[in-house]
């Protein structure tokens, strides 16, 4: 993880995924702290396609 920002009832996360590069994440823990390996699950209804 690269970046952990907590707001309200959240962690918005920015993680670096092999093989993908840097993604925005969410968790419940607040907890975290950037430099820490952390499981993801992955949630399509959240995905959305950036165009290059």
């Amino acid at each position: 993880m690269r970046r952990a920002v907590a707001v309200s009832d959240s962690v918005h996360l920015v993680v670096d995924v092999d093989g993908v590069g840097e993604c925005a994440a969410v968790a419940d823990d607040p907890t975290l702290a950037p430099g820490q390996s952390v499981r993801l699950a992955f949630d399509p209804r959240g995905a959305a396609h950036l165009p290059s």
